[in-house]
């Protein structure tokens, strides 16, 4: 590696993570770049998981600001598509919380309700709560979802699975909920008349 700056500013605060390094001892990398040639405080090298190399620094008002090479033959840092408000606004975004909503169980099947919620934190939602139901279920038949949500709720990528408890005649057993890409809620298994549903703490990523 090298710093080809020729100012007399030094350079006291330079931090370079491990795997940051040239093709070879002719064909260096190097860290200088004009956006650093004044700062002799903090500037941090990083590469990144795509394989790019992260050159950042804090500016007098404490925005992350910075540059980048798109591997270590690369000769021009270049700058980051991202700016400092953007970043921000993302980490402002990503703490937004939605508090524990009313979840409204649709599916005809179910008599009581004891409590149903529904919760978003950044993209990460929760559900949670208990329901009985009043005849047999089938998630097979039509309208066998419980419930549909809204876009903002629904899984990124692909549907998700969750383990809940279920009570039959009063014996503990097991099944799982689904929250599909197209936002229904359904049971993996049938069930009959009288079983009770508790689902705690279920969560996954969502858009």
């Amino acid at each position: 590696m090298q710093i080809s700056d020729t100012s007399s500013t030094a350079k006291r605060y330079i931090s370079v993570d491990n795997g940051t390094v040239g093709a070879s001892t002719v064909n260096k990398f190097d860290l200088y770049d004009p956006a650093i040639l004044n700062k002799n405080y903090q500037v941090t090298f990083k590469k990144d998981a795509d394989g790019h190399y992260v050159m950042t620094w804090l500016d007098d008002y404490e925005k992350l600001e910075g540059k980048y090479k798109d591997n270590n033959i690369d000769t021009v840092w270049k700058a980051l598509p991202q700016t400092a408000e953007t970043i921000m606004s993302e980490l402002v975004t990503a703490t937004e919380d939605t508090g524990w909503q009313p979840l409204e169980i649709t599916n005809e099947s179910v008599s009581e309700i004891q409590s149903m919620f529904i919760r978003k934190i950044g993209n990460v939602v929760s559900l949670a709560g208990t329901f009985t139901f009043s005849s047999a279920y089938s998630q097979w038949a039509p309208s066998g979802y419980l419930a549909q949500l809204p876009l903002e709720y629904r899984p990124t990528k692909k549907d998700v699975e969750g383990l809940c408890v279920k009570y039959v005649a009063g014996v503990k057993g097991e099944t799982s909920v689904v929250v599909g890409t197209n936002g229904y809620i359904t049971l993996t298994t049938a069930e009959a008349l009288g079983t009770r549903v508790d689902i705690t703490s279920f969560m996954y990523l969502a858009q």
